[in-house]
């Protein structure tokens, strides 16, 4: 049988433990580190436990956003960026003085790339090509 890979794991676990509080939360995760254990996969738990939060995160309809930025953003962009995307979001904003101006927002499986940076090396490509 070919062995599962961590997000695999952290639906199960997700699953067995939806809903649960208590004795019959801890219950279902000792059952669940056996089950790991006769499985092999112990040695993953890290890697099923950060595969885990982001699951039950998109099931809670949670998106974590990325932004960085060249400079610190004012609070009313940051809220405007929750706005659009229209969930529960939790924003890590990093800055990036390398990226001249403009923003670059990750929502983990995608990149809006509106950084002058990026906008001058797509200029520069268009210019060579000429």
């Amino acid at each position: 049988m070919a062995k599962m890979i961590p997000r695999q794991y952290a639906k199960i676990l997700y699953e067995i433990t939806l809903g649960k509080k208590g004795e019959e939360l801890e219950l279902a995760i000792a059952e669940f580190i056996n089950f790991l254990k006769g499985e092999y996969v112990f040695s993953k738990v890290n890697y099923i436990i950060a595969e885990f939060e982001k699951y039950a995160k998109k099931k809670e309809g949670i998106l974590d956003i990325q932004v960085k930025s060249a400079k610190k953003l004012a609070p009313s962009t940051l809220d405007a960026i929750k706005k659009s995307f229209g969930k529960k979001v939790n924003i890590q904003s990093e800055i990036d003085e390398s990226i001249i101006g403009g923003i670059i927002l990750n929502t983990g499986d995608k990149i809006l790339d509106g950084s002058i940076k990026t906008q001058l090396e797509v200029l520069k490509r268009e210019l060579i090509q000429q």
